[in-house]
């Protein structure tokens, strides 16, 4: 299930919120069961009383209703974290690549450039990394761009 996003703050709701949410709904349904003569449901006293859009209300309880049911809890987005894949390359690919970017304008007599690089080292090498990989590589290679 996608996570359910506050309109206000554009943010997803955490856990402990979302459990807050369908406390203060079970409160005030049984304040509703008890006065009859009320007009305005316990999702829209709950919707009015924190703020927080009736649609989004609706969303959370519905989460609650399935993940109370299988006796779990209500589950936050988790943060996504960049995560460093490291290439490594041993010092024969390394020759290969300096080799191969001064070849660049002695045979081939164009500007090599990483997309054509990484194609051509794919080609001969068989080059695992990316183009990002490639240009840092290239760089702790000691060659520096120019425009």
């Amino acid at each position: 299930m996608a996570p359910t996003v506050s309109k206000l703050t554009k943010r997803p709701l955490s856990s402990q919120t979302k459990e807050i949410l369908y406390k203060l709904n079970t409160y005030f349904k049984d304040l509703n069961d008890k006065d009859m003569s009320s007009v305005v449901t316990s999702v829209q006293l709950v919707a009015t009383s924190t703020g927080i859009p009736l649609s989004t209300v609706k969303k959370v309880l519905l989460e609650g209703k399935y993940a109370l049911e299988d006796g779990g809890k209500f589950i936050s987005p988790k943060k996504t974290r960049c995560r460093k894949i490291t290439i490594v390359i041993d010092d024969f690919d390394k020759a290969v690549i300096r080799r191969i970017l001064h070849n660049f304008h002695i045979t081939d007599k164009q500007v090599p450039t990483m997309k054509i690089l990484h194609e051509k080292l794919k080609a001969e090498i068989n080059y695992p990394g990316a183009i990002t990989s490639l240009r840092k590589e290239v760089s702790l290679l000691g060659f520096k761009w120019g425009r």
